[in-house]
């Protein structure tokens, strides 16, 4: 079944509903559906898409830390001198991995 997108939403055909001369349409023809400004969705491959170096240096901060944990350890910087240095040393090995991948 075709799916549809507008606005950064994708649906199928039949979760569309469109307004036609104060009516609600439930099950719109693609005709319909196209006029209001849905396009035709199409998946795109995922073999395809290559990780920034950005992403991939997220992805192996995240092999360790979560997005609390970073924020936690950078709130106690300078009370947890030891935990932070840890830290700042792993997400520069992470930069590494992720220039040399």
């Amino acid at each position: 079944m075709k799916r549809y997108i507008k606005n950064n939403k994708v649906k199928f055909r039949n979760e569309i509903v469109v307004v036609r001369n104060g009516v609600q349409v439930i099950n719109p023809t693609e005709e319909m559906i196209l006029v209001e400004g849905w396009q035709e969705f199409v998946m795109p491959e995922t073999g395809s898409y290559i990780p920034s170096y950005e992403e991939r240096v997220e992805q192996l901060i995240r092999e360790k830390y979560s997005i609390n944990q970073e924020l936690a350890i950078q709130r106690q910087r300078d009370t947890k001198p030891s935990e932070f240095e840890e830290y700042f040393v792993f997400c520069e090995e992470c930069k590494t991995m992720a220039k040399n991948r």
